[in-house]
């Protein structure tokens, strides 16, 4: 297949692993290891404040206000606490800026946790890397719902099937795949970029 477009997620991808992340948090605050993906992912008012931030039904610091309630910490700078350990991905960067030299359509796709407070995206240079970004806040949809994916392909101009879509969250994955995309689940990000490299039909450098 000839791939003419290459999507990437932020959290865990373009950085690096966003669960690790979390723990790390947990422990500086003295949670359980898991606590914080507990209540985004399994506790009913977690998950739905979440999903409320994410479509930018509400502002980064009030979701900020509910996850401090509900983790018994402090919600002050809550959002840049829990993202003090994301770095940069070195070699999944490089392998999106040969993509891009070698005319090959980049895009990232991101739930945000809301605008109006700590910019995860600050200093990541995202226009050097990608011709488009798309977020969820800011247009209103958020993975996995498959509006946001059709969104992303409108401002790429491309048919789904001629795209890589690459995720570090399974449920992500499906609709991007339902639509024709090739998914790709990452794991470790440095550990992709050969996976992600092969299809795309380039030479690790």
């Amino acid at each position: 297949m000839n791939y003419r477009a290459l999507i990437v997620d932020f959290g865990g991808v373009v950085t690096t692993r966003f669960r690790s992340a979390l723990r790390s948090f947990c422990e500086r605050e003295g949670l359980d290891p898991h606590r914080l993906h507990h209540v985004l992912r399994e506790d009913p008012v977690g998950k739905a404040a979440l999903l409320e931030a994410e479509a930018g039904k509400i502002t980064q610091r009030e979701f900020e206000r509910q996850l401090g309630k509900l983790l018994e910490v402090s919600d002050i700078d809550l959002t840049q606490r829990i993202c003090a350990d994301l770095h940069p991905c070195a070699p999944m960067l490089a392998l999106i800026e040969q993509a891009k030299m070698a005319g090959i359509k980049t895009a990232m796709l991101s739930n945000s946790w809301g605008t109006g407070g700590y910019d995860i995206y600050s200093g990541y240079d995202l226009p050097r890397y990608f011709d488009v970004v798309v977020v969820s806040d800011q247009v209103g949809f958020a993975k996995p719902d498959p509006e946001i994916y059709k969104i992303i392909l409108t401002h790429l101009d491309l048919p789904a099937k001629e795209c890589i879509f690459a995720d570090d969250v399974p449920r992500n994955l499906e609709p991007a795949s339902s639509l024709g995309m090739t998914p790709v689940l990452v794991d470790e990000p440095a550990d992709a970029v050969p996976e992600v490299a092969q299809l795309l039909g380039l030479a690790m450098t």
